[in-house]
């Protein structure tokens, strides 16, 4: 919180990544800032969304990356300054709105301007422009002090549920558990996540994968590629199969 309340500082939380995912963001860390105490925070060097499972496997290797938790701390003042340097036309319109908060026009202001406003993310619009812009910086006389991005390095126990693989993840209570939310009986298999609550489900020989079933459709892949479920998504809407999502 002290680095966030200096000057013009964005603070993300980084968590130290336990296995390489393909589904979260990474933020690289670059030199060392003081930090109050033994609190070790870093400026930021760049974010990475969605890294490739050879480059996520690099990055876990190499220590010097954390998972974007979307966890951020920084002034009101210093986000909207952010906010209109890089996203200016989506700053002019949260003034118009502000201007009506606590009156009765706000529901209806808010209905006329909130469809105007650019669909992305505060990590998109904001933090990587401004690591970028920091890094530039980086050759120049730039104190250590000096406005930026940096991370805060946490163990907090945080997982984005953003997956099968991470579900098995949150329910599995040591290596190689299988996991079903209905009944099963595994025969020489290990690591695998079942999802079936009405079928049941026998397992031969087989290791870490993923089966779901819904009524119209059924999921098969590695434990490791459930990221990958978002291609399948992207290959449906492509073919406008929406029913089945």
């Amino acid at each position: 919180l002290q680095v966030a309340a200096r000057g013009e500082n964005l603070v993300v939380l980084g968590i130290p990544p336990k296995r390489p995912e393909t589904g979260y963001g990474y933020i690289e860390r670059a030199e060392v800032v003081s930090g109050p105490g033994a609190v070790r925070v870093y400026s930021v060097r760049r974010f990475t969304e969605k890294p490739p499972l050879a480059r996520a496997r690099r990055y876990v290797a190499s220590g010097r990356y954390y998972w974007n938790a979307g966890m951020f701390f920084w002034r009101v003042s210093t986000f909207l300054r952010n906010l209109e340097k890089f996203l200016p036309a989506t700053y002019r319109l949260l003034m118009k709105l502000s201007d009506d908060i606590g009156t009765p026009r706000y529901a209806r202001t808010l209905r006329r301007i909130y469809p105007q406003l650019e669909n992305i993310s505060v990590d998109y619009a904001i933090l990587e422009r401004a690591a970028q812009r920091t890094a530039s910086r980086a050759g120049t006389a730039r104190s250590k002090t000096a406005s930026g991005v940096f991370v805060l390095p946490a163990e907090v126990g945080w997982s984005d549920i953003g997956s099968w693989a991470a579900v098995y993840q949150l329910m599995a209570s040591k290596p190689g558990e299988n996991i079903s939310a209905g009944r099963f009986a595994a025969l020489d298999a290990q690591g695998n996540f079942f999802w079936s609550p009405e079928k049941f489900v026998a397992a031969i020989g087989v290791r870490d994968l993923v089966v779901v079933e819904t009524q119209d459709a059924l999921l098969l892949c590695p434990r490791g590629r459930a990221q990958d479920v978002g291609k399948i998504v992207q290959w449906l809407e492509a073919r406008r199969q929406n029913g089945l999502l």
